[in-house]
């Protein structure tokens, strides 16, 4: 008996018809043959501009196709890159489905990334490459994120080294890393990645979209350029749905000041990005370099007695290596994020804002101290986030020297607006309390029974508010 000819699956309707007619009218150009029954496509250099493929890409990408071409017609021994072939491996690389029309892809639904890096490096083993054993080169490595950033249309050998230094930190080989390896550390670190690819293929092919939109920084940043944001984009789904970053606070224009800092971000009803750009002194040789790190808070900012946040929020490094920290590598601890900007006598909460702190409210992992430049620090372990050091120096805790600070919200103008009614009501509320009944408070003469006794009420308040605090973490 002959070759059993691979047939496509049952399942019905795999493209919109939108996408049906783009998909077409793509191999017609590639083809340039309008008789779709009859058309295919030559060769690789038909395939300008495809996907942002480089030309050693387009090759290897052609190769694939005719791969699949010959499996799909085994009995015939055909390789000519029919519109079947073509909508066969468009449908894998662009939709998540039960069932494809090849049945080939149903027996190995690789992830974007690694379809990406079949494309790239292993065509000619797509159907029996053992991930775990193939190898990446530092070279290849770098060839894959120079993709990633291309379809941004960002080319930052910076940005690329402080990523891939975090991939190979811990190799034996400074070169070599097995490819599920690189896998697991690159959907790690950029959480999204596979979602990022198939947006990009899909706008592509359906829609003509030949470059990811990245939302930017309205202001100029002066910690980092937007050559990072890609990569901030990849783990962030809440950068990926905002119209950008608009700057709260930045030591340098606001200057150092914790009071300020939190007025910035009290009202903000998005999330918020912060970066800190660290100066790292070498004690040995009195060598210096910059840090930067960083941390994402996914709600808003509220100064309280408590911890706030959720599972979302996550630490960073961006540089000099790349690595993020998130809550579900941590020991299960919900201390996300602390922020009290009020000086409370003889109390243990601390005035400043900080992430992964402990029961008692005085160590954290990332701490930013009502005296920003004396006493803020980070610390490589706590019971929230994934242990490692956020300045990658080795040691266990590192007093900042921070050199420039900005708060970024996510979002959009309407949440300035917020923000900005929030802090009218705020106003409003303030010149109430500041407006005394002249009447009532002097009645021939200053009646301090009243005022007294609204001022000990007030702090008996407060301590009240603190007990209840403590009360309720310690149940926690």
């Amino acid at each position: 008996m002959g070759a059993e000819k691979s047939k496509p699956a049952a399942n019905k309707n795999r493209f919109s018809e939108a996408e049906q007619k783009s998909l077409t009218q793509l191999f017609i150009s590639y083809s340039k043959q309008q008789d779709i029954s009859k058309a295919h496509i030559d060769n690789a250099e038909s395939l300008q501009n495809f996907l942002s493929f480089k030309p050693e890409q387009r090759q290897q990408f052609y190769k694939w196709l005719q791969a699949i071409s010959s499996k799909l017609n085994s009995s015939k021994g055909d390789k000519k890159v029919t519109f079947q072939t073509f909508a066969s491996v468009i449908e894998y690389m662009t939709k998540s489905k039960q069932s494809y029309m090849f049945e080939e892809f149903n027996k190995k639904k690789y992830t974007s990334l690694e379809i990406l890096c079949l494309i790239m490096f292993f065509v000619d083993e797509w159907d029996t490459i053992q991930f775990n054993k193939a190898i990446f080169t530092r070279e290849k490595c770098s060839q894959v994120l120079n993709y990633i950033l291309f379809i941004f249309g960002v080319e930052s050998d910076k940005v690329i080294n402080a990523f891939l230094d975090q991939v190979f930190k811990y190799e034996e080989n400074q070169n070599e890393i097995t490819a599920d390896h690189f896998f697991y550390k690159t959907q790690s670190t950029l959480q999204y990645i596979n979602r990022v690819l198939i947006d990009y293929w899909s706008g592509y092919v359906y829609n003509g979209i030949k470059q990811l939109s990245c939302p930017e920084f309205i202001q100029p940043s002066e910690i980092i350029s937007n050559d990072f944001l890609p990569i901030l984009y990849s783990h962030n789904s809440s950068i990926q749905h905002a119209k950008g970053l608009y700057l709260l606070y930045s030591s340098s224009k606001s200057g150092i000041s914790f009071n300020r800092l939190a007025f910035a971000i009290l009202g903000y009803n998005a999330p918020t990005l912060i970066l800190i750009k660290h100066k790292e002194v070498n004690k040995e040789t009195n060598e210096s370099s910059t840090h930067i790190i960083g941390a994402y808070h996914q709600e808003q900012w509220y100064s309280q007695l408590k911890y706030q946040g959720d599972s979302q929020t996550y630490l960073f490094s961006l540089y000099p290596t790349y690595r993020t920290f998130n809550s579900y590598e941590g020991q299960g601890s919900s201390n996300y994020a602390y922020l009290n900007n009020r000086q409370i006598e003889r109390s243990k909460y601390k005035v400043g804002l900080g992430f992964g702190g402990n029961e008692d409210f005085n160590q954290f992992r990332f701490w930013i101290d009502d005296d920003i430049q004396a006493n803020s620090y980070v610390k490589s372990e706590d019971k929230t986030f994934g242990n490692g050091c956020i300045v990658s120096n080795g040691r266990q805790q590192t007093k900042l020297d921070v050199q420039c600070l900005e708060i970024w919200g996510i979002g959009s103008e309407e949440n300035l607006q917020a923000q900005f009614e929030y802090r009218e009501n705020e106003r409003r509320e303030i010149e109430k309390m500041r407006k005394v009944d002249k009447k009532a408070m002097w009645d021939n003469g200053f009646n301090k029974e009243m005022f007294f006794g609204k001022l000990n009420a007030h702090q008996g308040q407060l301590k009240e508010e603190i007990q209840r605090e403590d009360d309720s973490n310690k149940q926690k």
